[in-house]
């Protein structure tokens, strides 16, 4: 994902790539554009919406991550969600999201 928006928008300050994830310092440090903005604080229903209602795609490139969540509620919100199409949130995909194809490989 970080590898096509870049290709895509390079460091364009026209668009932005925020990144929801825990302990983002790492990424904070190795993503230093001013395009990217990394969220690592546990945040409210209402702060969430409010984060939805600001993006135009999500992308929840995992495996192994139950149902799904989050994608699904920002897809009922109006927006793009694109999904791994495995495990539970393979679920219905075809419903509320766009699958992303995933290939199996030895860790």
């Amino acid at each position: 994902m970080l590898r096509a928006f870049f290709t895509a928008f390079g460091e364009s300050e026209d668009v932005k790539l925020i990144l929801k994830t825990r302990n983002g310092q790492i990424i904070k440090q190795a993503l230093p554009q001013k395009n990217v903005q990394v969220i690592d604080d546990d945040l409210s229903d209402e702060q969430m919406l409010e984060l939805y209602q600001k993006c135009h795609v999500m992308v929840s490139a995992n495996c192994a991550e139950g149902f799904g969540f989050t994608p699904r509620e920002f897809a009922a919100t109006g927006g793009l969600a694109l999904a791994t199409n495995w495990g539970g949130t393979a679920d219905d995909l075809h419903w509320w999201g766009q699958p992303i194809a995933y290939t199996m490989g030895k860790a």
